[in-house]
């Protein structure tokens, strides 16, 4: 429900009120728990800034403020019930990041050279094919890239070797 905030009140201040809130909802995790509705209540903050900006009139700042705040409403009570209807993925979570998961960031698999060959010839209805794969024999490696110093941990490495195929079909049409 969206309520209407009077043009007495002061659009710094109902942004500013606004913005705190948002902060303390993302603390309080329902960027993820409900994204969607905390992603709209962002919209709007930043819609209220740019209009304030703007120069906009003071009716449609307001409206702005007060739909992002009915948006952080539903975002809250959309956590609740993900809370409810995941509260054992939730608690896993929670432990995870108190043992510093969060830290870990994103594992990427990263390029390697890769070097293949096909070749087939036809002999009227014989055809003979020949496959290699991985003929550089490259290495696959997978880690994490620290994002303050950009520098490459490699977690986990592997050489999947090569691999050769010899096909011979007979097509009598």
């Amino acid at each position: 429900k969206v309520e209407k905030i009077p043009l007495s009140e002061n659009p710094m201040e109902q942004i500013s009120a606004l913005e705190n809130d948002i902060n303390t909802a993302q603390k309080n995790q329902l960027d993820v728990l409900a994204p969607i509705w905390f992603g709209k209540a962002k919209t709007s903050l930043n819609r209220s800034k740019e209009g304030l900006e703007g120069g906009e009139e003071l009716s449609e700042i307001f409206e702005k403020v007060s739909r992002g705040k009915a948006e952080l409403h539903r975002a809250e009570e959309m956590a609740e019930l993900v809370k409810t209807a995941l509260g054992d993925v939730i608690k896993a979570r929670e432990r995870a990041r108190t043992v510093g998961a969060t830290a870990l960031g994103d594992e990427y698999e990263f390029p390697f050279h890769s070097l293949n060959l096909t070749a087939s010839k036809k002999f009227g209805p014989i055809k003979i094919s020949f496959k290699a794969k991985n003929l550089l024999d490259s290495e696959i490696t997978y880690g994490l890239i620290d994002e303050e110093t950009d520098e490459t941990k490699i977690k986990n490495s592997y050489k999947p070797g090569r691999s050769v195929s010899i096909g011979i079909s007979y097509n009598n049409l």
